[in-house]
């Protein structure tokens, strides 16, 4: 087994997609696998991947001048292969996404080590990079980089195992029925987290009831053997876990969870302190992350690293290590010490909730100013979970509401119904236009929540907050501070 990429013979990748090979001979082979030909090396395999902006099968000839030591396509596409060289070897199959999956799992099955999918509708990135924080103190571990958590990034993330590699740890999302079972009949995983169910994604699954059967479908696709991280403060969870007989570790604020937190305690915009309680053992651990959500997130990483043996004082120094992901409950320092809570990432109802209490936390007595964006994918019930969103802002004491959208006119509504004072919600159409209203606002200690779906560009909105009170600054300096991240 190579180390440096991996190895298929043909009649690996023939016996994983169940394709056949269109032409070529049979003895050839293929050092590592690309979708894309501007990074294939000489030697790689191509598979063309079809989306919904592009098309692999447009680009065999390209691979084929890059090096590409042969192709994987559509049988129903052979006659893209007029344009390539006869001496390239080609496979045809009936779908090349299903392929480049299979080819993965062949590739993962290699190799006997533990391996852990981590879904749910929120926190599972946050929850992911936790338990590979914890686990790389006493293992090499191989982890999901960012969020490529679909079809595409979850086999990149398997085809990068190693033999140097202890454990794997891997992040699974989905917005459509039947993803999640294919992710996990990829991963064939040991070990399955859902860190939570709720209404994300809501408009390609339909129901909360349809987002409990798909995150649920990960524990159905585990052998018996494996081990369920089951969340006890989520009745959802609770409801899809009703249905695995094998081995279990649960988390949770309650009593009867094997791992749980007490006595927790924000410490400000540095962190949160609580007791870790892992079975007879309680060890006091200091999160460098806000919201009362990560505490959940690093009970969910701790009971992950606490089933595969990791003893609690380990895994209470690797929470310590944790730091937040970039857009992710990030802290930015501004000039005039305000403060910037970014967690632009993407957004859903649950996840907004969350941020409204943490920004409720912090904030003491200075003010806070939500910077609002729509909350996408949830269909019919748009209207509906937006408005919830804007009496819950009412409710936390928001002092201004900034928003950005279609939807959140609807959050608006249903903060003034809520008592919210109209004269304080502005509408902006552009990162420039709120940074001006912000620039006539925020005051010397305030806090500023950065929050909406991923296609609002909610990051752009903080870059420019960043860039306008920075140049208001009283000496002109530079003073951000960013928080250290990994």
């Amino acid at each position: 087994m190579s180390n440096v990429l991996p190895y298929f013979s043909v009649s690996e990748l023939i016996e994983a997609t169940k394709g056949k090979l269109l032409r070529g001979k049979s003895g050839w082979g293929c050092h590592g696998i690309s979708t894309d030909t501007r990074t294939l090396k000489k030697g790689n395999l191509f598979i063309a991947l079809k989306g919904q902006n592009f098309d692999g099968h447009d680009y065999l000839a390209k691979a084929a001048t890059n090096g590409a030591a042969g192709l994987v396509i559509q049988s129903d596409r052979r006659k893209g292969l007029l344009s390539v060289p006869e001496q390239v070897p080609a496979i045809g199959v009936s779908d090349t996404l299903d392929a480049y999956g299979q080819i993965a799992s062949c590739w993962r099955r290699k190799f006997d080590i533990p391996v852990i999918a981590i879904t749910g509708s929120s926190g599972k990135t946050t929850t992911k990079e936790m338990a590979a924080t914890i686990l790389m103190r006493k293992m090499k571990t191989l982890k999901t980089e960012g969020n490529l958590n679909n079809r595409v990034g979850l086999p990149l993330t398997l085809l990068r195992l190693r033999k140097e590699h202890k454990i794997a740890v891997v992040e699974m999302g989905t917005n459509s029925p039947g993803e999640i079972l294919k992710l996990a009949k990829i991963a064939e995983p040991d070990i399955g987290l859902i860190t939570n169910i709720g209404p994300a994604h809501i408009e390609g699954l339909g129901s909360l009831s349809a987002i409990a059967r798909e995150k649920g479908s990960l524990w159905n696709a585990m052998s018996p053997e494996g081990t369920a991280i089951v969340n006890t403060d989520d009745p959802l969870v609770l409801s899809v876990a009703n249905e695995w007989t094998g081995k279990r570790v649960t988390f949770g604020l309650g009593n009867k969870s094997d791992i749980k937190a007490r006595h927790i305690k924000t410490v400000g915009p540095n962190g949160i302190r609580f007791d870790l309680c892992c079975g007879d053992q309680t060890i006091p651990v200091f999160l460098p992350a806000v919201g009362n959500h990560n505490v959940k997130n690093a009970l969910a990483a701790a009971a992950t690293a606490y089933s595969v043996g990791l003893d609690p004082v380990e895994i209470a120094a690797g929470l310590a290590e944790f730091h937040p992901v970039a857009g992710r409950g990030e802290i930015i320092d501004l000039p005039n010490e305000i403060h910037l809570l970014i967690d632009a990432y993407n957004a859903n109802p649950q996840s907004v909730a969350e941020a409204l209490q943490t920004i409720r936390d912090l904030r003491g007595r200075k003010k806070a100013i939500a910077v609002l964006g729509d909350m996408l994918e949830l269909g019919p019930t748009a209207k509906k979970w937006h408005h919830e969103i804007g009496s819950l802002a009412a409710e936390s004491a928001i002092d201004f509401l900034l928003l950005k959208g279609n939807l959140v006119k609807y959050l608006a509504q249903g903060a003034i119904q809520s008592g919210f004072p109209e004269r304080k919600i502005l509408f902006f159409a552009n990162p420039a236009e709120a940074a001006s209203w912000l620039l006539n606002i925020v005051d010397h200690g305030d806090w500023i929540l950065i929050k909406g779906s991923r296609k609002m560009k909610m990051e752009e909105v903080a870059d420019e907050i960043i860039r306008q009170l920075e140049r208001r600054s009283p000496d002109g300096s530079p003073n951000l501070e960013r928080r250290k991240q990994k």
